[in-house]
């Protein structure tokens, strides 16, 4: 257990007041000592235990709202017996809930409580007794100095202020208010939002009308039109930044709109637009008005604040006279700028403070958040203005002048107010009384049977977090808050009560129907005297439900993606893997035990020319056939074909020799004589006896002049030529056309040759085509070189040849690039064998497949890699959807999704692929043939030693998962897939749809439901008859429906049919014959699976249905009449929403030309209309519609996606597909332009040896 330092708490009543007391604390002690917790610091995202100890780390004084540190303590994520000392105004629940309900004990350490106010009290004299009640300690005066604590209090003056006689006429009624009642009164509703709108309006109007009320018409008409112009300028700022629709908003905005300019409506300030309560006002300003006048003027309305303001700054007699400013609060609870009458700007308000304190400004006119606690030594007089006084607000608001001679002015309406004031004078001191009475004691708790059963309704969790009654509401509300936000539904919870005969209510809160079926509804325990305890009580049922389920954490606290996958996976850009394996250092330690040798032919076809053949010597088999292209340039390309092991017994020695002399003619200088433990093996013969004439006969040079004359002049016999003084690169003879000696007389004397004889290439990497691969300048001049540098003669003199033959030496030169696609045989057959070695997976043929899997940075395959990765992709996705869904029943849809994108992220990915072991198998180190060495037993061994690391990219990591995924559904299909990437990312879980079989998912499915026989006409669309009607009913089910139909709603169908549909159109997609590059792909995926085309197909798909009607002739006469009507597939859409019901039936209604248009243009006109479809951009309800069904048939087909892909041929998805292929049909995003000719033989073309089966 870790001992944490102890803590001072200093609650604050409100944020500025933190502030203030930060700000006077550390004046005095190091800053690092203290700090504030509250909203400005966004703590209330501060989810962990671990954040809150690292902000704690070095503080010792604590300074926040109560609620900051009652939520912490609920959370468990500080602890009360941290706490040494808790410092704050008011007896809070804080104390209730969490000092004085635990048992107090001699061993358990708890804080002091140092009590600061001017006034223990709530609202009046008699919550004195709660307070000291909820303290368990009387609340009193100290006594002890308490004459010279007087000394220096200063009393104000109270002045009663009421309307002078006679002025009590009200002015006439702002313009434009009476404007806008008189819109509100003609306008017609659409629909629930513009009632909505209409709502907003009216409340806005009302509050107007009571500044008019208390100021006067020209202060309310100011009001309202710097309210609209605000409103106005942020609609029109934010217009193209959402895609989300606000019908509330812009019914609103077209009503502002008919008010014309508003301008219009302007006046000047005169005493006929005033009240004559805010004239008293004004002249008692002039009157007070001296040097060093500083004044607090306190109202009841936020709104009032500003509307006064701009009446003193305009007033003629107050505007050159007064320094204004105004304090609201710091809480952005009520701050929006889409709120009609929300117009403070609270960032500027600590300065407001500042400037008054240094005389900047002499009048601040706030409401009761400058009551109490606030630091105003330079206030000498204080207004109320038209605000209703209780006992506490008397005492603050006094207070607040402490300047000598200062003065209390207060506002009044009539004689009657007068006699309140009186009152509150007299209860006062009936208040000082009791304060200073020593022998008082607390009195006994009264509270009654409820009070005491709703402060035992509590639950906690394993990390000691504490829920009650009386937070259960806020953190309900914030639960569903966090729900994923949609168009035309409320994720508040839904309260509603039920009052028996005797007076007991009973409470029943709906929650979403986002939810699963049994976490929707749910009533209190018990039936209450009071509704706010059967809402409390309810709340705290629902919340004790979701915790259960394990929608909530063990802070209590809604489930965050940390919870549920861990807290170290942050995104990176980089991982640390392990070090590339080396597959030759198997090979060597197999050489160094002596085992079984094999033997590989290794043929190389050259066309047009005889092949050159030769054997691979080594002690691991090669179990198929490899075939490797090899690019020469110049559109010549030769083809290596090794052939499977064979096992052989030779001598090893003569083997090293004979390879050494094969490499040597090229790789010089790369071995010494000493050093023959070649790890990779390569002899013409396996006879022990002919290598050793071989041997024999091919080492060491002789003279070309000599040679010529002894052998038949065959070019492929002569070694490489070699110049006798200078170093330059080899010669290579490819045709001898003749030669002849100039001096008969002296023998090889001025032999000349003539023919086409070439430099050996600088070359050293044969793996890729430069037709197809983009290689740099110098590359390019080296792969072309033999033709541009060729000779027609030389001295022959001039020269030594070599005794090996140069189709040897050709084979040398070729060999790293064989050896290095054989060492990536190797990795994956190594990875191959760890992957697919258990019983259940398939035998994997297609090696080449694999060995494209693990090169993501290999040029010559980069087509075929995206490729694989592009089905990869899909095929993931839909592994980790399905498995969500199947194995969190109760999860919902916003928390499926996150948690399936963060697992399916680069990130997710590559940190699975870490974990999993597999990080060295990706081949990131680019083959280079001329930094290449022969490998040698001794050295590869001498290598091992500590595993070292390297950097590599997430995107490459996360590439080849999908890429080997891809891979092995391409090999044998979705179930070698499953295997592959379940290996590879542990989170996938073989035993996933068991669950389908065993009866565990049908036992979260709704026993009943209402409305099975009405999806008859939906299965006949569908084609296609369900098992469980429940699942039909919850695809067509809106979040606006909640507690109708016994379902949710269809966002966990959607969430799985999104999926289904991605991995039925790659399977399509893969099935075609016609081999496209992965942008391809990716367009027409696309192309078929956005919400747009999906929302389009919603509104089109449909079924005639045939059905009879009565008709009465003119006689009278009844007769049924058969007839057709169009049934489709929006029709089934449940919902509550008439704001949805409208869109639909408008949008239907405007759209049935552009309906046909856009089917001409996907079938006739050859073009993909992205423009035109975008009109369905703001209705993603439909294509949750078509998604939501793929996945309602997915799961009541127990998994069959043959079901699926039916429904796609029948929604027209598939067929659209081939047409769209067959017509090369352009389904690139506007955004996208389409690729050049060049470009697409660049990504498209792949190398002619792509169509092997097994080809690397």
């Amino acid at each position: 257990m870790i001992n944490l330092p102890q803590l001072i708490w200093f609650l604050c009543p409100t944020v500025a007041l933190c502030n203030q007391h930060v700000r006077t604390i550390t004046a005095h002690v190091p800053p690092m000592w203290c700090r504030s917790f509250t909203s400005n610091d966004n703590v209330d995202h501060w989810g962990t235990v671990e954040t809150w100890n690292i902000a704690l780390a070095s503080v010792k004084v604590a300074i926040s709202t109560y609620q900051v540190l009652y939520d912490a303590l609920v959370h468990r994520f500080v602890t009360m017996d941290r706490l040494s000392l808790i410092i704050f105004d008011e007896g809070n629940k804080i104390m209730r809930e969490y000092y004085h309900t635990e048992p107090q004990s001699h061993d358990k350490q708890t804080p002091y409580i140092l009590g600061l106010t001017a006034s223990p009290i709530l609202s009046n004299i008699s919550t004195l007794e709660e307070i000291e009640r909820r303290l368990h300690s009387p609340c009193k005066t100290p006594r002890q100095f308490y004459a010279q604590l007087l000394r220096f209090t200063n009393q104000p003056l109270i002045v009663p202020l009421v309307p002078l006689r006679g002025s009590m006429t009200s002015p006439s009624p702002s313009l434009i208010l009476e404007r806008i009642r008189g819109l509100l009164q003609s306008s017609y509703e659409r629909g629930s939002y513009s009632r909505n709108a209409k709502r907003q309006l009216t409340r806005f109007s009302n509050q107007a009308e009571i500044i008019g009320r208390e100021l006067g018409p020209w202060a309310a008409t100011k009001y309202i039109q710097t309210s609209i112009t605000q409103f106005k300028e942020h609609m029109r700022m934010n217009a193209e930044k959402t895609h989300t629709p606000s019908p509330e908003r812009e019914y609103a905005m077209e009503m502002l709109c008919k008010l014309g300019n508003i301008e219009d409506y302007d006046e000047l300030v005169h005493s006929d637009n005033i009240s004559p309560m805010s004239q008293r006002l004004l002249d008692t300003l002039i009157e007070e008005h001296r040097k060093g006048f500083r004044a607090l003027i306190f109202v009841s309305l936020r709104a009032t604040v500003l509307a006064l303001k701009w009446l003193i700054e305009n007033h003629p007699e107050t505007r050159r006279r007064f320094r204004c400013g105004t304090f609201v609060g710091m809480s952005r609870i009520h701050q929006s700028k889409t709120r009609l009458g929300d117009v403070h700007d609270i960032r500027s308000q600590m300065e407001t403070l500042q400037k008054f304190r240094d005389g900047v400004l002499d009048l601040i006119i706030t409401t009761d958040a400058l009551e109490e606690g606030m630091d105003i030594p330079a206030c000498n007089t204080v207004l109320n203005f038209n605000c209703i006084l209780n006992l506490k607000s008397f005492i603050q608001r006094r207070g607040r002048a402490r300047r000598e001679q200062s003065k209390f002015f207060i506002f009044l309406q009539d004689e009657e107010d007068l006699k309140n004031v009186s009152l509150l004078q007299f209860r006062e001191s009936e208040l000082v009384r009791k304060l200073q009475d020593e022998g008082r004691t607390v009195l006994p708790d009264s509270l009654n049977h409820d009070e005491r059963l709703r402060d035992s309704l509590a639950f906690s969790s394993s990390t000691g977090a504490q829920m009650t009654m009386g937070n259960a509401i806020s953190h309900l509300y914030r639960f569903c808050g966090e729900l994923p936000a949609q168009p035309f539904v409320s994720n508040s919870p839904a309260f509603s009560y039920e009052t028996d005969e005797c007076g007991q209510v009973q409470a029943i809160v709906r929650l979403p129907s986002n939810l699963d079926p049994s976490l929707q509804t749910f009533k209190s325990l018990r039936k209450w005297a009071k509704k706010k305890w059967a809402k409390e009580d309810a709340a705290l049922q629902a919340y004790k439900a979701l915790f259960h389920a394990r929608l909530i954490n063990d802070h209590f606290l809604p489930l965050r993606l940390s919870d549920i996958i861990g807290k170290d996976l942050s995104p990176k850009s980089h991982y640390i893997i392990s070090e590339q394996l080396d597959p030759w250092h198997d090979v060597s330690l197999l050489w160094s035990r002596g085992g079984e040798l094999f033997s590989h032919e290794l043929r190389i076809a050259r066309p047009q020319r005889e092949d050159i053949e030769l054997f691979m010597i080594l002690p691991v088999p090669l179990r198929i056939e490899t075939r490797i292209p090899l690019f020469l340039g110049s559109g010549t390309e030769y083809k290596a074909v090794v052939s499977s092991a064979r096992p052989v017994s030779t001598d090893i020695s003569i083997c090293q020799q004979v390879t050494h002399l094969i490499l040597q003619s090229i790789h010089q200088c790369h071995g010494t004589q000493l050093n023959m433990d070649y790890v990779n093996i390569i002899v013409p013969e396996r006879d022990p006896a002919a290598m050793s004439k071989f041997l024999e006969a091919h080492s060491g040079r002789t003279s070309l002049a000599a040679c010529l004359q002894q052998r038949p002049t065959v070019p492929g016999s002569l070694g490489l030529l070699r110049h006798v003084t200078k170093t330059s690169r080899p010669l290579r003879i490819e045709v001898i056309d003749g030669h002849e000696c100039q001096d008969p007389h002296r023998d090889g004397v001025n032999l000349r040759i003539r023919g086409k004889i070439h430099p050996l290439t600088r070359r050293r990497n044969f793996l890729y085509d430069p037709k197809i691969v983009t290689v740099t300048p110098t590359e390019n001049q080296h792969s072309t070189s033999l033709v541009r540098q060729g000779l027609s003669e030389l001295a022959a003199d001039d020269y030594l040849v070599d005794r090996l033959p140069s189709i040897y030496a050709e084979a040398a030169l070729l060999a790293p690039s064989i050896i290095h696609r054989i060492g990536v045989y190797l990795i994956a057959e190594k990875l191959r064998k760890q992957i697919f070695s258990n019983p259940q997976a398939a035998r994997f043929e297609r090696m080449d497949l694999l060995c494209i899997a693990l090169s993501p940075t290999d040029d010559m395959h980069r087509h075929e890699f995206r490729s694989m990765a592009f089905i990869g992709d899909a095929i993931v996705k839909f592994l980790i959807t399905r498995q969500l869904f199947l194995h969190h029943t109760l999860w919902h849809e916003g928390l499926l999704t996150s948690v399936k994108d963060s697992i399916v992220s680069d990130t997710g990915l590559a940190a699975a692929l870490c974990h999993s072991g597999f990080g060295s198998y990706l081949i990131t180190t680019r083959f280079n043939g001329k930094r290449w060495r022969p490998s040698f037993v001794s050295t590869t061994l001498s290598k091992s030693g500590p595993t070292r690391r390297r950097y590599v990219g997430a995107a490459t990591v996360a590439d080849m998962v999908k890429a080997l995924a891809g891979a092995a559904f391409l090999d044998n299909g979705l179930d070698q897939a499953f295997i592959c990437a379940a290996a590879m990312i542990p989170k996938i879980k073989s035993w996933t749809t068991i669950s389908l079989y065993d009866g565990t998912y049908s036992k979260s499915r709704p026993s009943k439901s209402l409305g099975a026989s009405t999806i008859i006409d939906l299965e006949a669309l569908l084609g296609y008859t369900f098992s469980d009607k429940s699942l039909a009913i919850e695809s067509m089910t809106h979040p606006s429906c909640v507690g109708l139909y016994g379902t949710a709603s269809y966002r966990r169908l959607s969430f799985l049919g999104a999926g289904i549909i991605e991995l039925v159109v790659v399977r399509y997609l893969h099935r075609q014959k016609s081999f496209t590059s992965s942008k391809r792909l990716q367009s027409l995926k696309s192309a078929v699976t956005n919400n747009m085309f999906l929302a389009f197909l919603c509104l089109t798909f449909h079924w005639e249905k045939q059905h009879d009607i009565i008709e009465v002739d003119s006689m009278g006469v009844p007769s049924v009449i058969q007839t057709r009507g169009r049934v489709a597939l929006y029709h089934f859409l449940r919902s509550q929403s008439d704001s949805l019901s409208d869109k639909v039936s408008s949008l239907v209604e405007d759209l049935t030309s552009q309906l046909h248009v856009i089917k001409r243009d996907l079938w006739e006109n050859g073009i993909y209309p992205w423009a035109r479809l975008s009109v369905f951009r703001g209705l993603k309800v439909f294509s949750d519609i078509v998604q939501s069904v793929f996945g309602a048939i997915y799961i009541d087909s127990l998994a069959s996606l043959q079901q699926s892909e039916a429904l796609a041929e029948r929604l027209g998805i598939l067929p659209l597909l081939e047409h769209f292929i067959s017509h090369d049909v352009v389904t690139d995003h506007p955004k996208q332009p389409a690729p050049t000719q060049a470009q697409n033989l660049w990504q498209d073309s792949p190398g002619e040896g792509t169509a092997h089966v097994n080809q690397i």
